[in-house]
């Protein structure tokens, strides 16, 4: 009987561009919904850490990871009343949030 011969570390994940990480995290944050509680409606990515007018979201960037979805309303408010005030009116912790959603999609990310 012939021993079967796999490429070398053909068991093993493929590598994650890491360049790139950034921007599949925020391609990950865009396709979940709304981190509001009882919203739930279709999330865009809201950067907690502001890139500012003119800031490309297309390059890579340490700032996408913290970013969250919410949907548009939430997103509006959140950019017109400022984070100490969002926080109170809809009860959560942003940071907290951001933090959750991270480890969520590195979770994902390391579990297939």
């Amino acid at each position: 009987m012939s021993e079967l011969k796999f490429p070398k570390n053909s068991y093993k994940k493929p590598k994650i561009d890491r360049n790139h990480l950034s921007l599949l995290h925020l391609e990950w944050v865009r396709a979940q919904p709304c981190v509001v509680p009882l919203c739930g409606g279709a999330g865009e990515p809201h950067h907690c850490d502001k890139i500012g007018s003119g800031g490309n979201r297309k390059k890579v960037s340490k700032k996408h990871f913290k970013s969250l979805s919410l949907c548009r309303i939430p997103h509006h408010r959140d950019a017109d009343l400022g984070p100490k005030i969002f926080e109170e009116i809809y009860g959560v912790n942003i940071w907290q949030l951001v933090v959750e959603q991270q480890a969520e999609f590195f979770w994902q990310l390391a579990t297939g």
